[in-house]
Protein backbone atom coordinates (compact mmCIF):
# COMPACT_ATOMS: atom_id res chain seq x y z
CA UNK A 1 0.00 0.00 0.00
CA UNK A 2 1.38 3.43 -0.87
CA UNK A 3 0.48 6.74 -2.40
CA UNK A 4 -0.70 9.61 -0.14
CA UNK A 5 -2.02 7.60 2.79
CA UNK A 6 0.08 6.29 5.67
CA UNK A 7 -0.06 3.62 8.34
CA UNK A 8 -1.93 6.16 10.48
CA UNK A 9 -4.77 6.25 7.97
CA UNK A 10 -5.46 2.51 7.48
CA UNK A 11 -5.88 -0.20 10.13
CA UNK A 12 -3.94 -3.06 8.56
CA UNK A 13 -4.50 -5.27 11.59
CA UNK A 14 -8.24 -5.25 10.89
CA UNK A 15 -8.21 -6.38 7.24
CA UNK A 16 -11.28 -8.50 6.49
CA UNK A 17 -11.70 -10.95 3.59
CA UNK A 18 -14.79 -12.78 2.33
CA UNK A 19 -15.23 -16.39 1.23
CA UNK A 20 -12.70 -17.76 3.70
CA UNK A 21 -9.72 -15.91 2.32
CA UNK A 22 -7.03 -15.14 4.90
CA UNK A 23 -3.82 -13.16 4.98
CA UNK A 24 -0.61 -14.85 6.09
CA UNK A 25 1.35 -11.96 7.56
CA UNK A 26 4.48 -14.08 8.03
CA UNK A 27 4.69 -14.98 4.36
CA UNK A 28 3.00 -11.81 3.07
CA UNK A 29 0.57 -13.81 0.94
CA UNK A 30 -3.17 -14.34 0.64
CA UNK A 31 -4.42 -17.87 1.18
CA UNK A 32 -7.48 -18.57 -0.99
CA UNK A 33 -9.51 -21.72 -0.33
CA UNK A 34 -10.10 -24.23 -3.10
CA UNK A 35 -12.88 -23.40 -5.54
CA UNK A 36 -13.08 -19.71 -4.48
CA UNK A 37 -13.11 -17.60 -7.63
CA UNK A 38 -13.74 -14.16 -6.13
CA UNK A 39 -13.63 -12.40 -2.79
CA UNK A 40 -13.79 -8.94 -1.28
CA UNK A 41 -11.32 -7.12 0.89
CA UNK A 42 -12.46 -4.60 3.50
CA UNK A 43 -9.77 -2.19 4.66
CA UNK A 44 -10.88 -0.14 7.71
CA UNK A 45 -9.77 3.49 7.75
CA UNK A 46 -8.78 5.41 10.87
CA UNK A 47 -11.28 8.15 11.73
CA UNK A 48 -9.03 10.80 13.27
CA UNK A 49 -9.64 14.52 13.84
CA UNK A 50 -6.92 15.85 11.57
CA UNK A 51 -7.40 17.48 8.20
CA UNK A 52 -5.43 15.48 5.64
CA UNK A 53 -7.25 16.09 2.40
CA UNK A 54 -8.44 13.18 0.28
CA UNK A 55 -5.82 10.40 0.37
CA UNK A 56 -5.21 7.51 -2.02
CA UNK A 57 -3.74 4.06 -1.52
CA UNK A 58 -3.15 1.01 -3.69
CA UNK A 59 -3.31 -2.79 -3.25
CA UNK A 60 -1.17 -5.06 -5.38
CA UNK A 61 -2.28 -8.71 -5.66
CA UNK A 62 -0.32 -11.02 -7.91
CA UNK A 63 0.82 -8.09 -10.05
CA UNK A 64 -2.63 -6.52 -10.30
CA UNK A 65 -3.19 -3.10 -8.69
CA UNK A 66 -6.39 -1.52 -7.48
CA UNK A 67 -6.64 1.91 -5.82
CA UNK A 68 -8.87 3.42 -3.20
CA UNK A 69 -9.51 6.94 -1.97
CA UNK A 70 -10.10 7.98 1.64
CA UNK A 71 -12.45 10.96 1.71
CA UNK A 72 -11.40 13.24 4.57
CA UNK A 73 -14.21 14.17 6.97
CA UNK A 74 -12.31 16.69 9.13
CA UNK A 75 -12.68 20.06 7.39
CA UNK A 76 -11.04 22.96 9.20
CA UNK A 77 -13.11 25.84 10.51
CA UNK A 78 -11.35 29.11 11.29
CA UNK A 79 -12.35 31.34 14.20
CA UNK A 80 -10.90 34.73 15.14
CA UNK A 81 -11.06 36.40 18.54
CA UNK A 82 -9.47 39.42 20.20
CA UNK A 83 -9.26 43.00 19.10
CA UNK A 84 -11.75 44.89 21.26
CA UNK A 85 -10.94 48.36 22.60
CA UNK A 86 -7.24 49.08 22.98
CA UNK A 87 -5.32 52.19 23.89
CA UNK A 88 -3.29 53.90 21.19
CA UNK A 89 -0.16 53.41 23.32
CA UNK A 90 -0.75 49.64 23.65
CA UNK A 91 1.79 49.06 20.80
CA UNK A 92 -0.50 46.56 19.06
CA UNK A 93 -4.02 45.13 18.87
CA UNK A 94 -3.90 41.38 19.45
CA UNK A 95 -6.01 38.74 17.73
CA UNK A 96 -6.05 34.95 18.17
CA UNK A 97 -6.74 32.72 15.17
CA UNK A 98 -7.90 29.18 15.96
CA UNK A 99 -8.15 26.15 13.68
CA UNK A 100 -10.91 23.74 14.73
CA UNK A 101 -8.60 20.78 14.20
CA UNK A 102 -4.97 20.29 13.17
CA UNK A 103 -3.94 19.92 9.56
CA UNK A 104 -1.42 17.46 8.19
CA UNK A 105 -0.57 19.92 5.44
CA UNK A 106 0.59 23.56 5.65
CA UNK A 107 -2.33 25.96 5.35
CA UNK A 108 -2.00 29.24 3.42
CA UNK A 109 -4.19 32.06 4.76
CA UNK A 110 -4.78 35.63 3.65
CA UNK A 111 -4.67 38.51 6.16
CA UNK A 112 -6.43 41.79 5.43
CA UNK A 113 -6.90 44.90 7.55
CA UNK A 114 -10.24 46.51 6.77
CA UNK A 115 -10.28 50.18 7.75
CA UNK A 116 -13.35 51.70 9.32
CA UNK A 117 -12.29 55.14 10.48
CA UNK A 118 -8.58 54.26 10.56
CA UNK A 119 -6.04 54.68 7.77
CA UNK A 120 -2.45 53.62 7.05
CA UNK A 121 -1.05 56.37 9.28
CA UNK A 122 -2.59 54.69 12.34
CA UNK A 123 -0.59 51.47 12.01
CA UNK A 124 2.92 50.08 12.09
CA UNK A 125 3.89 46.45 11.41
CA UNK A 126 1.64 43.40 11.64
CA UNK A 127 3.22 40.18 12.96
CA UNK A 128 2.11 36.56 13.34
CA UNK A 129 3.47 33.74 15.50
CA UNK A 130 2.62 30.44 17.18
CA UNK A 131 3.91 28.70 20.29
CA UNK A 132 5.82 25.48 19.73
CA UNK A 133 5.39 24.42 23.35
CA UNK A 134 8.74 25.85 24.37
CA UNK A 135 8.96 29.15 22.50
CA UNK A 136 7.13 31.59 20.24
CA UNK A 137 7.93 31.05 16.56
CA UNK A 138 7.42 33.86 14.04
CA UNK A 139 5.38 33.20 10.90
CA UNK A 140 6.52 35.46 8.03
CA UNK A 141 3.84 37.60 6.41
CA UNK A 142 4.59 37.78 2.69
CA UNK A 143 2.25 39.57 0.33
CA UNK A 144 -0.44 39.61 2.99
CA UNK A 145 -0.31 35.82 3.44
CA UNK A 146 0.86 33.48 6.18
CA UNK A 147 1.55 29.75 5.94
CA UNK A 148 0.42 27.95 9.09
CA UNK A 149 2.68 24.91 9.64
CA UNK A 150 1.15 21.43 9.84
CA UNK A 151 -0.17 20.62 13.30
CA UNK A 152 -0.49 24.23 14.49
CA UNK A 153 -3.97 25.19 15.70
CA UNK A 154 -3.43 28.60 17.35
CA UNK A 155 -1.85 31.67 15.73
CA UNK A 156 -1.25 35.00 17.47
CA UNK A 157 -1.67 38.02 15.16
CA UNK A 158 -0.59 41.47 16.35
CA UNK A 159 -1.54 44.57 14.37
CA UNK A 160 0.95 47.31 15.26
CA UNK A 161 -0.51 50.69 16.33
CA UNK A 162 1.15 54.04 15.70
CA UNK A 163 1.12 56.07 18.92
CA UNK A 164 0.98 59.68 17.74
CA UNK A 165 0.08 62.76 19.77
CA UNK A 166 -2.95 63.77 17.72
CA UNK A 167 -6.43 63.31 19.17
CA UNK A 168 -8.46 61.40 16.60
CA UNK A 169 -11.57 60.19 18.47
CA UNK A 170 -12.17 56.44 18.69
CA UNK A 171 -11.09 54.73 15.46
CA UNK A 172 -12.25 51.32 14.29
CA UNK A 173 -10.91 48.62 11.98
CA UNK A 174 -11.37 44.91 11.31
CA UNK A 175 -8.94 42.07 10.74
CA UNK A 176 -10.09 39.54 8.14
CA UNK A 177 -8.55 36.09 7.73
CA UNK A 178 -9.57 34.04 4.69
CA UNK A 179 -8.44 30.97 2.74
CA UNK A 180 -8.68 30.66 -1.03
CA UNK A 181 -7.94 26.97 -1.69
CA UNK A 182 -11.25 25.67 -0.26
CA UNK A 183 -9.47 23.74 2.49
CA UNK A 184 -11.57 25.37 5.21
CA UNK A 185 -15.28 25.78 5.75
CA UNK A 186 -14.78 29.56 5.80
CA UNK A 187 -13.07 29.81 2.42
CA UNK A 188 -12.76 33.24 0.83
CA UNK A 189 -15.54 34.59 3.06
CA UNK A 190 -13.18 34.18 5.96
CA UNK A 191 -13.62 35.36 9.53
CA UNK A 192 -13.36 38.85 10.98
CA UNK A 193 -12.86 40.51 14.35
CA UNK A 194 -13.04 44.21 15.08
CA UNK A 195 -10.95 46.57 17.20
CA UNK A 196 -11.28 50.13 18.44
CA UNK A 197 -8.23 52.34 18.98
CA UNK A 198 -8.82 54.77 21.84
CA UNK A 199 -6.74 57.85 22.66
CA UNK A 200 -9.11 59.67 25.02
CA UNK A 201 -7.86 58.17 28.29
CA UNK A 202 -10.85 55.83 28.55
CA UNK A 203 -10.91 52.05 28.04
CA UNK A 204 -14.29 50.40 28.36
CA UNK A 205 -15.67 53.52 30.02
CA UNK A 206 -13.01 53.46 32.73
CA UNK A 207 -9.94 55.68 33.07
CA UNK A 208 -6.89 54.20 31.38
CA UNK A 209 -4.57 54.28 28.43
CA UNK A 210 -3.26 57.07 26.27
CA UNK A 211 -5.00 60.45 26.39
CA UNK A 212 -4.39 62.80 23.48
CA UNK A 213 -7.64 64.66 24.16
CA UNK A 214 -6.17 67.67 25.87
CA UNK A 215 -8.54 70.27 27.27
CA UNK A 216 -9.12 73.26 25.00
CA UNK A 217 -7.20 76.45 25.70
CA UNK A 218 -9.43 79.51 26.08
CA UNK A 219 -7.61 82.81 25.60
CA UNK A 220 -9.59 85.71 27.06
CA UNK A 221 -7.43 88.64 25.96
CA UNK A 222 -6.01 87.55 22.62
CA UNK A 223 -2.52 86.73 23.91
CA UNK A 224 -1.93 83.01 23.75
CA UNK A 225 1.49 81.62 24.57
CA UNK A 226 4.70 82.82 26.12
CA UNK A 227 8.11 81.45 25.14
CA UNK A 228 10.12 81.27 28.37
CA UNK A 229 13.90 80.89 28.65
CA UNK A 230 14.70 78.25 31.28
CA UNK A 231 18.42 77.48 31.10
CA UNK A 232 21.45 76.74 28.94
CA UNK A 233 24.60 74.72 29.56
CA UNK A 234 26.20 74.75 26.14
CA UNK A 235 29.82 75.35 25.37
CA UNK A 236 28.71 77.11 22.20
CA UNK A 237 27.01 80.45 21.55
CA UNK A 238 23.79 79.29 19.93
CA UNK A 239 21.13 81.25 18.04
CA UNK A 240 17.51 80.27 18.74
CA UNK A 241 14.23 81.43 17.23
CA UNK A 242 10.93 80.49 15.66
CA UNK A 243 9.39 80.56 12.18
CA UNK A 244 6.06 79.89 10.51
CA UNK A 245 5.02 76.97 8.31
CA UNK A 246 2.15 77.13 5.81
CA UNK A 247 -0.34 74.36 5.03
CA UNK A 248 2.06 72.91 2.45
CA UNK A 249 4.89 72.73 4.97
CA UNK A 250 6.85 75.66 3.53
CA UNK A 251 8.84 77.63 6.16
CA UNK A 252 8.90 81.43 6.30
CA UNK A 253 9.33 84.49 8.53
CA UNK A 254 12.15 83.37 10.86
CA UNK A 255 12.48 85.45 14.04
CA UNK A 256 15.51 85.36 16.35
CA UNK A 257 14.59 85.10 20.03
CA UNK A 258 18.09 84.45 21.41
CA UNK A 259 21.03 85.92 19.49
CA UNK A 260 23.60 84.39 21.86
CA UNK A 261 22.59 81.70 24.34
CA UNK A 262 25.67 82.48 26.45
CA UNK A 263 24.84 86.17 26.87
CA UNK A 264 23.61 85.77 30.43
CA UNK A 265 19.85 85.63 29.95
CA UNK A 266 18.00 85.25 33.24
CA UNK A 267 15.89 82.18 33.82
CA UNK A 268 12.13 82.72 33.30
CA UNK A 269 12.76 85.56 30.86
CA UNK A 270 9.81 85.89 28.46
CA UNK A 271 11.38 85.70 25.00
CA UNK A 272 8.15 86.20 23.04
CA UNK A 273 4.37 86.21 23.22
CA UNK A 274 2.72 84.34 20.36
CA UNK A 275 -0.93 84.68 19.36
CA UNK A 276 -1.04 80.96 18.64
CA UNK A 277 1.19 77.91 18.39
CA UNK A 278 -0.54 76.89 15.18
CA UNK A 279 2.06 76.51 12.39
CA UNK A 280 4.90 77.66 14.69
CA UNK A 281 8.22 75.80 14.53
CA UNK A 282 11.66 76.45 16.03
CA UNK A 283 15.26 76.62 14.80
CA UNK A 284 18.72 76.53 16.35
CA UNK A 285 21.95 77.67 14.67
CA UNK A 286 24.68 75.84 16.57
CA UNK A 287 27.46 78.24 17.65
CA UNK A 288 26.04 80.76 15.20
CA UNK A 289 26.19 83.94 17.30
CA UNK A 290 29.24 85.40 15.54
CA UNK A 291 27.78 84.83 12.06
CA UNK A 292 24.32 86.07 13.05
CA UNK A 293 24.65 89.64 14.36
CA UNK A 294 21.71 91.57 15.78
CA UNK A 295 21.05 93.29 12.46
CA UNK A 296 21.19 90.09 10.39
CA UNK A 297 18.33 89.30 8.02
CA UNK A 298 17.06 85.73 8.20
CA UNK A 299 15.01 84.04 5.48
CA UNK A 300 14.32 80.69 3.82
CA UNK A 301 15.15 79.69 0.26
CA UNK A 302 12.93 77.59 -2.00
CA UNK A 303 14.55 74.43 -0.68
CA UNK A 304 13.48 75.23 2.88
CA UNK A 305 17.01 76.08 4.03
CA UNK A 306 17.52 78.80 6.62
CA UNK A 307 19.64 81.69 5.32
CA UNK A 308 21.50 84.45 7.19
CA UNK A 309 21.92 87.57 5.05
CA UNK A 310 21.12 85.46 2.00
CA UNK A 311 23.73 82.77 2.73
CA UNK A 312 23.45 79.33 4.29
CA UNK A 313 25.33 79.30 7.62
CA UNK A 314 28.49 77.23 7.80
CA UNK A 315 27.39 76.08 11.25
CA UNK A 316 24.82 73.27 11.70
CA UNK A 317 21.18 74.39 11.51
CA UNK A 318 18.48 72.32 13.21
CA UNK A 319 14.79 72.78 12.33
CA UNK A 320 11.97 71.26 14.35
CA UNK A 321 9.96 70.62 11.15
CA UNK A 322 12.61 68.10 10.12
CA UNK A 323 11.53 65.93 13.06
CA UNK A 324 15.07 66.56 14.21
CA UNK A 325 16.34 64.33 16.98
CA UNK A 326 18.05 67.42 18.36
CA UNK A 327 14.70 68.63 19.78
CA UNK A 328 13.28 66.75 22.77
CA UNK A 329 9.69 67.97 23.19
CA UNK A 330 8.03 67.13 26.52
CA UNK A 331 4.34 67.63 27.30
CA UNK A 332 4.31 68.52 30.99
CA UNK A 333 0.57 67.84 31.27
CA UNK A 334 -0.41 71.25 32.66
CA UNK A 335 -0.73 73.11 29.39
CA UNK A 336 3.03 73.67 29.25
CA UNK A 337 5.45 72.21 26.73
CA UNK A 338 9.17 71.99 27.42
CA UNK A 339 11.65 71.98 24.53
CA UNK A 340 15.11 70.64 25.34
CA UNK A 341 17.72 71.04 22.60
CA UNK A 342 21.03 69.28 21.92
CA UNK A 343 23.36 71.56 19.91
CA UNK A 344 25.75 68.85 18.64
CA UNK A 345 24.70 66.07 16.26
CA UNK A 346 23.53 63.22 18.48
CA UNK A 347 26.12 60.72 17.34
CA UNK A 348 28.87 63.04 18.55
CA UNK A 349 27.20 64.55 21.63
CA UNK A 350 26.57 63.68 25.26
CA UNK A 351 22.82 63.60 24.51
CA UNK A 352 21.87 65.36 27.74
CA UNK A 353 19.49 67.73 25.90
CA UNK A 354 20.24 70.65 28.19
CA UNK A 355 22.27 72.89 25.87
CA UNK A 356 19.17 75.08 25.61
CA UNK A 357 15.87 74.64 27.45
CA UNK A 358 12.75 76.74 26.81
CA UNK A 359 9.12 76.37 27.88
CA UNK A 360 5.94 77.21 25.98
CA UNK A 361 3.10 78.06 28.31
CA UNK A 362 -0.23 79.84 28.11
CA UNK A 363 -0.04 83.40 29.34
CA UNK A 364 -1.85 84.12 32.60
CA UNK A 365 -5.01 85.29 30.84
CA UNK A 366 -4.93 82.24 28.57
CA UNK A 367 -5.78 80.03 31.52
CA UNK A 368 -9.43 81.06 31.19
CA UNK A 369 -9.37 83.76 33.83
CA UNK A 370 -7.62 87.02 34.53
CA UNK A 371 -9.39 89.20 31.97
CA UNK A 372 -11.35 92.00 33.60
CA UNK A 373 -13.85 94.55 32.38
CA UNK A 374 -16.23 96.80 34.27
CA UNK A 375 -19.90 97.36 33.52
CA UNK A 376 -21.84 100.26 35.02
CA UNK A 377 -25.55 99.64 35.29
CA UNK A 378 -27.42 101.79 32.80
CA UNK A 379 -24.45 102.24 30.50
CA UNK A 380 -23.82 100.50 27.19
CA UNK A 381 -22.99 96.76 27.25
CA UNK A 382 -19.36 95.75 27.61
CA UNK A 383 -17.53 92.66 26.45
CA UNK A 384 -16.58 90.09 29.04
CA UNK A 385 -13.69 88.93 26.84
CA UNK A 386 -11.43 90.63 24.37
CA UNK A 387 -12.50 90.77 20.71
CA UNK A 388 -9.45 88.63 19.92
CA UNK A 389 -10.64 85.70 22.04
CA UNK A 390 -9.16 82.47 20.74
CA UNK A 391 -10.27 78.95 21.59
CA UNK A 392 -7.80 76.21 20.62
CA UNK A 393 -8.54 72.52 20.75
CA UNK A 394 -6.87 69.37 19.42
CA UNK A 395 -9.89 68.23 17.44
CA UNK A 396 -11.74 70.21 14.81
CA UNK A 397 -15.02 70.88 16.60
CA UNK A 398 -15.84 71.83 20.18
CA UNK A 399 -19.24 70.26 20.86
CA UNK A 400 -19.85 71.58 24.37
CA UNK A 401 -18.88 74.66 26.37
CA UNK A 402 -19.98 75.89 29.77
CA UNK A 403 -19.97 79.49 31.05
CA UNK A 404 -20.20 80.08 34.79
CA UNK A 405 -20.89 83.38 36.57
CA UNK A 406 -20.22 84.39 40.13
CA UNK A 407 -22.37 86.95 41.94
CA UNK A 408 -24.98 86.79 39.18
CA UNK A 409 -27.91 89.18 39.72
CA UNK A 410 -31.53 88.70 38.60
CA UNK A 411 -32.41 89.99 35.12
CA UNK A 412 -28.77 89.99 34.03
CA UNK A 413 -28.67 89.23 30.30
CA UNK A 414 -25.84 87.55 28.42
CA UNK A 415 -25.52 87.91 24.67
CA UNK A 416 -23.32 85.76 22.44
CA UNK A 417 -22.36 87.26 19.07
Amino acid sequence: MADTSSDNDIDLAALDFSNGVTYNANLGVLEVPKDVSSFTIEIPTVDDNRYEGDETFGIVIDGQTVTGTIIDNDPITLSLAGGGEVSEDAVYAEFTLELSNPSDVPLTLQLQRVDGTTDDNDFTTTTASYNSGTEDVDIPIIGGEIVVPAGVTDVDIRVGINDDDQYELDETFELKVSESAALTTNGVTGVTASATISDDGQIGGNPGGDNDNQAPTIDLDGEDFEVIFESQSAGQSNVFGYYMVDDQGNPSDPVVLIQDSKSGISSQTVLAELDSLDNVEFFLIADGADSTPDDATLSFNNQGELLVNGQAPTEPVFLSTDNSEQFNVIDKGNGETEIRIEDIVLGNSDQDFNDLVVTLRPSASSQGDGYQNTFTEGDSPVAIVDEDINIQDDIDTITRAEIKFTNLKPMTLLGLI
